[in-house]
């Protein structure tokens, strides 16, 4: 007997509740979507006349990312003289499951007309380097 008159109250609590929706909790509702900011692809070094030159790093040293030269107050892009060390990144796969490989692997080649070419594919682990200013460019 004392089962049903539990059961009879648990069931008149549950039909006397108020039918609104349950909210979250204070603190975890619906929060706006923070995407991650995008990684850099190269450092940058700025000369005097504003003009950036891209680079990647590879055993503490610094090469080429681009073999350009990129003047945007200029809007304007000049190539860097032929034969000079760079570094192209490998695109990596979609699905990367290998964590022994190092995180950035870049292709190491020359610059040749204002691109870096890498006959031999000769790859090496590079790393990005901070921006920074050089008043001596």
């Amino acid at each position: 007997m004392t089962l049903i008159w539990i059961f009879v109250l648990v069931l008149g609590a549950v039909v006397s509740a108020d039918n609104e929706p349950i909210g979250a909790a204070p603190g975890c509702g619906d929060t706006s979507v923070i995407e991650k900011p995008k990684e850099k692809e190269y450092g940058r070094v700025t000369d005097v006349n504003l003009c950036e030159k891209r680079y990647l790093r590879y055993r503490e040293q610094r090469f080429l990312a681009s073999c350009k030269r990129h003047c945007p107050s200029k809007n304007t892009s000049y190539p860097l003289p032929n034969g000079k060390i760079c570094l192209q990144f490998v695109e990596k796969g979609f699905l990367q499951e290998r964590y022994d490989e190092p995180r950035h692997t870049c292709y190491m080649g020359l610059c040749r007309n204002g691109e870096c070419w890498s006959p031999h594919r000769t790859r090496v682990p590079c790393t990005i380097p901070k921006d920074g200013h050089n008043p001596r460019e």
